[in-house]
């Protein structure tokens, strides 16, 4: 269907610290271990697409700085065979990172960004006809300030690009970050006409539509459904998902709902939820690649989020099987949503 996947947005270099609890403010709380890993959108879905597939075409796109993170970012897309045309250095900022403070007990983590380079990416860094017969994944909207600013034609500067790719026929497919601050309708409602796959999370689902999915701690699988289908009269989506740590509930543009569990693996065996979102949208993307109807790339991807959950960083450095991740459903079983 596609000529491989453009892995376009943030790139980011993650200072990884387990803790043993975050703390109010004033307070300390001790750092049990860390590591360096890499992270963003683009590394964490085009790493988990490489897992598990050696051969698909993948393309890298963004913006890095001429230093010791984006050196270890080039080394790790070459390593795993990503094309890095598309990459350009800046000497101006450094590579944007991130520290990542992750619970140990409970895998929860905090996020303290730094935006760097990733903050210069525009338009003009989008090779725009040579991307033609490929799926352009963009992550993360919303932290790429380029991009989010406004147009006074289309809306955001991401939805002038859009408008461009849909000129050239290139299917988009769009993640968010989620953020407290920063109006999130001014910046992704006007891209969403253009957008052919829209894949988020509860959080940005809840400060997206104004529709309160999680109340008292639990989940509401109606009001879920409800935020996808206001969702839907903002374009002409393809797919839209709305993922969170009990699964994904998905909506065709057809209007066809789908509803998956995530693996009930206990909070004991979990190491770290971190890179689990991005994980759950490289399943789906490679289900879209292969042809895979919805429901079954949503499995697919509550399959390889789950396996994430065992990993200290965002991604493995393994070949992952499609026959570990089957195991995976068998050995821990899905849990189960009603609406």
């Amino acid at each position: 269907m596609y000529k491989g996947i453009v892995l376009a947005g943030t790139w980011i270099v993650d200072h990884i610290k387990f803790i043993d609890y975050y703390p109010k403010k004033g307070y300390l709380s001790y750092i049990r271990r860390e590591s360096i890993g890499l992270g963003g959108g683009p590394h964490n879905v085009g790493i988990n697409l490489r897992k598990i597939d050696p051969n698909l075409p993948l393309f890298a796109l963004g913006k890095i700085g001429e230093d010791e993170g984006g050196k270890r970012i080039l080394e790790k897309l070459s390593e795993e065979r990503i094309d890095l045309s598309w990459v350009t250095k800046t000497s101006s900022v450094p590579t944007s990172y991130t520290d990542v403070m992750t619970e140990i007990k409970t895998g929860m983590r905090t996020f303290f960004h730094h935006q760097g380079a990733n903050a210069l990416l525009t338009i003009s860094d989008f090779p725009i006809k040579k991307l033609k017969g490929k799926l352009l994944y963009l992550g993360y909207l919303m932290a790429l300030p380029s991009l989010d600013k406004k147009d006074p034609e289309y809306g955001s500067v991401a939805a002038r690009l859009f408008h461009y790719l849909k000129e050239n026929n290139i299917d988009i497919a769009v993640d968010l970050v989620s953020m407290e601050d920063g109006d999130m309708k001014k910046s992704v409602f006007p891209t969403l006409k253009y957008v052919d796959y829209f894949i988020i999370n509860e959080l940005e689902a809840e400060k997206l539509t104004n529709i309160k999915i999680i109340e008292n701690e639990k989940l509401n699988v109606n009001k879920v459904i409800e935020a996808l289908k206001y969702i839907k009269t903002q374009g002409k989506m393809k797919y839209i998902v709305i993922h969170f740590p009990q699964g994904a509930i998905g909506m065709t543009k057809e209007g066809d709902v789908i509803i998956q569990p995530s693996l009930l693996i206990p909070d004991k065996d979990i190491i770290n939820t971190l890179g689990a979102g991005d994980a759950f949208f490289a399943g789906v993307l490679y289900g879209i690649m292969k042809g895979m109807n919805l429901k079954k790339s949503m499995k697919l991807g509550v399959e390889l989020a789950g396996a994430c959950l065992f990993w200290e960083t965002t991604t493995w450095d393994k070949e992952i099987t499609f026959s570990y991740l089957e195991n995976l459903g068998v050995k821990y079983g899905f849990r189960t949503l009603k609406t």
